[in-house]
């Protein structure tokens, strides 16, 4: 009996070290693990976010294309659409005809993924110098000098884009923001950072329910430096506003879209978070807790129990995980030009009837290419509308909540039983 005592001692004093060993390398692992979720591994976290992310992708490629769930399409500015209204950017006043046209056929929601930040200016400009010399001649009235100044400082063409806004009634207006780190940009707005910001308030997300003693302020990384609006002329034909900033991933791939930005402590929500909403004709409701974004609901106002939960990262950067449908040209696209002609095939116009669109570039030269698992080429405006179909059909693609948990949980397990073994 003393001898197997002496024996087992022996053997557990030998494996000590062992142990001891396996132990710190689990620690360390685990150590390794938290720091990457924190940020703090640099190149070396780089490395472990980018083999994460082609596994995804590879999930994306293997499950296939997907039709699209909603009646969500593209109006494209397309290769047909510089063919018939000639260079980029187009006349503005082409956007009226082929908003009514849409309109008699039966769309809803326009959103764009474009901002008209400046005036059109007429070329009658040029010639006002010699035009109000010519008012001291008794034939040319005061009256007719001042609606040519009128035109010099709101153009035809804003004028038509103004009403095409207006009659259609269901637009939601683009514009985009500067990072606070992006301080060229920032810094040529000085001034004027948030000035646009008055004509959007229609559009802040009031319902933002945040823990006691907090304000949006407290949330840095949802602040942005600086904004790009309409002119106001331009952003007073609507109240609805989203912001389109795509922000791919280091490898200029499309994953995740941001649904929430702060400016001066008002919650400003996203184009795909904006025409979701406005389809659906739901409320926007951000919860925070002390990090940041918790959850982003849109609720049925007249039935708090109808929600459509939109599950966001777990870093409180309000986040969504996009569900890939495919390649371009995934979704049903309408060229603009077909648009303003107004002539539909039979098929077309019956897909049109109760459609929603984003409106913006996907011809070569002008198009804002955001690569996504599919396609390389993937255009910007085609993540806007994946994502507003993926809200409406609640097809999210989504991450646990405790994910962060359970990895370390398992990483331990398996630490301690490889240890023992």
């Amino acid at each position: 009996m003393s001898q197997a005592k002496n024996q087992f001692l022996k053997t557990i004093k030998k494996a000590v070290p062992v142990l001891l060993i396996c132990l710190a390398l689990n620690g360390a692992m685990l150590g390794l693990l938290w720091t990457h979720y924190t940020g703090g591994l640099g190149q070396a976290g780089e490395a472990l976010v980018m083999l994460e992310n082609k596994l995804l992708d590879m999930r994306f490629v293997l499950r296939g294309k997907q039709k699209p769930s909603s009646k969500i399409g593209i109006l494209a500015l397309d290769e047909r659409s510089i063919q018939k209204f000639g260079r980029w950017p187009f006349s503005r006043s082409v956007y009226e005809q082929a908003f009514l046209n849409l309109k008699k056929a039966g769309a809803e929601w326009i959103g764009l993924d474009l901002v008209w930040d400046q005036p059109q200016r007429p070329l009658l400009a040029e010639a006002l110098p010699e035009i109000r010399q010519m008012a001291s001649n008794p034939k040319i009235g005061t009256e007719t000098l001042r609606l040519i100044e009128d035109m010099d400082n709101v153009g035809l063409a804003d004028r038509a884009v103004v009403s095409a806004v207006k009659e259609y009634n269901k637009v939601v207006l683009g514009y985009m923001f500067y990072e606070p780190l992006e301080r060229d940009n920032v810094k040529a707005l000085s001034g004027r950072e948030f000035a646009a910001l008055s004509a959007m308030q229609e559009s802040v997300i009031n319902a933002a329910i945040l823990p006691d003693g907090f304000e949006l302020n407290k949330y840095p990384d949802l602040a942005i430096g600086a904004l790009v609006g309409n002119t106001d002329f331009i952003a007073a034909s609507s109240p609805n506003f989203g912001f389109f900033n795509n922000e791919p991933e280091s490898d200029a791939v499309m994953r995740w879209v941001t649904m929430l930005r702060s400016a001066q402590n008002n919650l400003l929500p996203s184009m795909s978070l904006k025409m979701a909403a406005k389809i659906t004709g739901r409320d926007i409701v951000a919860v925070f807790d002390r990090i940041g974004v918790e959850e982003i609901m849109l609720v049925n106002p007249d039935n708090d129990k109808d929600v459509i939960k939109i599950p966001v990262d777990p870093t409180g950067r309000g986040k969504v995980m996009l569900n890939h449908l495919g390649p371009s040209a995934t979704i049903k696209r309408i060229s603009l030009a077909e648009a303003y002609d107004g002539v539909f095939s039979d098929a077309d116009a019956k897909t049109i009837k109760g459609m929603s669109f984003m409106m913006g570039p996907t011809a070569m030269a002008i198009n804002d290419i955001r690569a996504n698992p599919f396609d390389s080429t993937f255009n910007g405006v085609e993540h806007h509308a994946t994502m507003i179909d993926n809200i409406i059909s609640k097809t999210f693609f989504r991450r646990p909540v405790d994910i962060y948990r359970q990895e370390m949980l398992v990483l331990a397990v398996l630490g301690l039983v490889f240890s023992i073994i």
